[in-house]
């Protein structure tokens, strides 16, 4: 009999990930560890329960680029427009993977409070205070005008997420997301830039 495999959490996180927005929260933790290559006794060793797999499969990582992204900025030396485009586009890309994990969290019956408490500080409400503060050392370095940061920050991130709620929850059919991007773009860096 050879050693058993090693499968790293990133390995077991993202398989469960996987099963879980095929299959739904019924998938059965046997089918996440044949995609490993271990036994499901042993992801319960790692991880304690299908629920605790679950919640950390469906909520971990999400959101950190895009906080890495908005502390490192802004930065004089680059357009201002190619900065926006490139929060919008990770906002954008952010929301949609992270909604269809919430959505299957809910569906496997976890409360409001259970999701929550998966958080240090929940995606979206971390995601508006860095883009906040991001937006107020733009206004420091003289690069923005002085407005609002934190109506600033809801404002964009409300037109990226309902643009995403629409499609994904309500099913409707709206052309161009890359476009969708580019308009928010531009209209985020007008209201900002002096």
């Amino acid at each position: 009999m050879g050693r058993p495999r090693r499968v790293t959490d990133e390995e077991l996180l993202s398989a469960a990930r996987q099963v879980f927005l095929e299959h739904g929260p019924s998938a059965p933790v046997e089918l996440i560890a044949d995609r490993v290559g271990i036994t499901a006794p042993a992801v319960f060793r790692r991880v304690g329960s299908k629920q605790q797999l679950m919640v950390q499969a469906l909520t971990t990582g999400f959101g950190q680029s895009f906080v890495e992204v908005l502390r490192a900025g802004p930065h004089v030396d680059s357009p201002v427009g190619e900065q926006v485009a490139e929060i919008v586009g990770m906002l954008r890309q952010d929301i949609e993977a992270l909604l269809p994990c919430l959505s299957t969290l809910r569906a496997a019956g976890l409360e409001v409070a259970d999701l929550a408490a998966a958080f240090d500080e929940a995606p979206p409400a971390l995601a508006q205070r860095e883009l906040a503060a991001w937006i107020r050392r733009g206004q420091a370095l003289g690069l923005f005008r002085e407005q609002d940061a934190d109506a600033a920050a809801i404002s964009c991130m409300g037109a990226v997420h309902m643009r995403v709620f629409f499609t994904r929850i309500l099913g409707l059919q709206l052309p161009g997301a890359d476009e969708h991007v580019d308009h928010v773009s531009e209209f985020v860096e007008r209201a900002l830039v002096k």
